[in-house]
């Protein structure tokens, strides 16, 4: 890495402002604080929004009230986002506020490790193509380089469009591929099977966030297989230890949540939370009955279009680097999240945190190197980049800015009125059923879904797309025997979950409205 007297020739790299921001550590950090507070500002006050309670209810009802998995909450993830909301609900109890903290933490262990990356692969990289000119000097100082990703990596990852309430499954699963890829890598440097365990380790436990992240561990796997192949002279015997060394950990975790869920008799459930409902999602997110909406694609677009440009600009370098485990990895994880996203069949922004760490190295490294390419190449790349900058914060700022004066503030005043009703009118052991998307709710009113199921929307899918799970006539049961008698309906999605014509009917039959509260109606039981 270039030292911090080390002269360098002329470039974008080397301009005073961009020098002044990644020189010399006081402005760095400075910089480094700053970009993170105000990309961060959105995601802290972000809405009060579903799937951060829909994660918190059923972690809190398996942690903390001791019930069971699947069985008294429900919803369609693997277990460690239920497990790691069960946790945070037992140091944190509900304080918002608090849950956030405890968020921005993981977020701040995400940027550290991704800086650990930067600094490990990106100036190898550079050595192949950025060779010395005539005076001796590299064009692009390393330090500069490295600290330039890092201030990009902050300020995109922390974009609200990209966390939501930070509390997703891709916002813990970015820290397991991040750590993932370190261990691979330290692996490859040392030899050390340690190493390579905790690659497995991490992997087996990212795969229990969300059964497609095993794309990233698949991309270490064949990896593994190739390097392990070079080096066949000295022996199979060490080629196979290698690869049993990785799959035992992605086994053993594997067979500890079967066993914890067998042991408690509810394996079937667990089985189609995890894994059965999200193969029948994937096929209606296919035909385009799940986000449609116009919006999420153009969100997304606004950091993927620029990224795949970019990305074409780091292929030009294929000759120069093809050799180089660092080029493979952050190549090979960039298009394994993008060929998540088109497996997954939704355009939702967030899933492109999961594979932010390889985004940001790609389109790094490609303005990095734009002083190869002609003038007017340059020119529109770099002009291109400060438009994505702009683009994507003034999305963030949509959003925070709908949080307080937007539809998301209005919804929010309706439904707190609404749950102040639901709270003068019922006991805390009462149930209600809110007939909305998540279970925001649920949260506000501190009453509890007369069923394991608290959203809408899986009722929805399983009813209008045939899916044959049977989840509208579990809830009309559960509203029997707990004998409900408030429902929520919210005006936003009003229209759509009356396509659900067998909860609808029921609904219209035992219930009519009893309080209104703007878009927000409260109806009684009256037969």
């Amino acid at each position: 890495m270039t030292d911090e007297t080390t002269t360098v020739r002329p470039g974008w790299t080397s301009s005073r402002a961009v020098l002044a921001v990644t020189k010399h550590p006081l402005g760095f950090w400075i910089a480094l604080i700053v970009v993170f507070a105000l990309a961060r500002l959105a995601t802290w006050g972000y809405p009060y929004d579903s799937d951060h309670w829909i994660f918190y209810y059923v972690g809190r009802d398996w942690i903390v009230d001791g019930g069971d998995l699947y069985v008294t909450a429900w919803d369609h993830k693997p277990p460690m986002i239920f497990l790691m909301n069960g946790i945070m609900a037992a140091l944190l109890g509900d304080n918002i506020v608090l849950h956030r903290i405890w968020l921005t933490a993981f977020a701040v262990l995400d940027c550290w490790l991704f800086a650990l990356l930067a600094k490990r692969v990106l100036p190898g990289l550079l050595d192949r193509v950025d060779h010395a000119g005539a005076g001796g000097s590299p064009r692009i100082d390393r330090v500069v380089a490295v600290r330039l990703t890092v201030l990009a990596y902050v300020f995109f990852r922390n974009l609200s469009q990209f966390t939501d309430s930070g509390n997703n499954t891709e916002g813990y699963g970015v820290i397991l591929v991040l750590l993932l890829v370190l261990a691979y890598l330290k692996f490859a440097d040392t030899g050390r099977l340690r190493w390579l365990a905790l690659a497995g380790l991490a992997c087996g436990v990212l795969f229990w966030f969300k059964g497609n992240f095993l794309i990233f561990g698949g991309i270490i796997g064949v990896l593994l297989l190739i390097h392990g192949w070079k080096t066949r002279g000295r022996g199979w015997g060490r080629l196979i230890l290698q690869v049993l060394v990785y799959i035992a950990p992605i086994v053993l975790v594997a067979l500890g949540w079967f066993a914890y869920f067998a042991a408690r008799g509810t394996f079937d459930d667990f089985w189609l939370a995890s894994f059965g409902f999200s193969a029948l999602y994937a096929t209606s997110a296919w035909a385009g009955k799940v986000s449609a909406n116009i919006l999420l694609i153009v969100t997304t677009a606004a950091l993927m279009v620029p990224a795949l440009i970019l990305f074409v600009v780091y292929l030009r370098d294929l000759k120069a680097q093809w050799r180089s485990l660092s080029y493979q990895i952050v190549g090979a994880m960039f298009l394994a999240g993008y060929v998540l996203i088109g497996l997954v069949g939704s355009f939702y922004p967030y899933y492109l945190l999961v594979t932010m760490p390889f985004t940001v190295l790609v389109m790094m490294y490609a303005m990095l190197r734009v002083s190869s390419l002609a003038k007017a190449w340059r020119v529109i790349l770099i002009a291109g980049l400060i438009f994505t900058l702009a683009a994507n914060y003034a999305i963030s700022t949509r959003q925070l800015l709908n949080n307080y004066t937007g539809a998301a503030a209005v919804d929010a005043r309706d439904k707190m009125a609404a749950a102040e009703y639901i709270d003068a009118h019922t006991e805390p052991t009462d149930r209600i059923l809110s007939y909305d998307y998540g279970a925001t709710f649920y949260q506000l009113a501190d009453r509890r879904a007369p069923s394991r199921f608290i959203s809408a929307s899986v009722l929805l899918l399983d009813f209008r797309d045939g899916y044959g799970l049977g989840f509208n006539d579990e809830v009309i049961a559960g509203m029997e025997d707990h004998d409900v008698r408030y429902v929520m309906l919210s005006g936003v999605n009003r229209e759509l979950y009356e396509t659900n014509t067998q909860m609808n009917d029921y609904l219209n039959a035992h219930y009519a409205p009893v309080a209104n509260f703007g878009d927000v109606d409260v109806l009684e039981r009256v037969g």
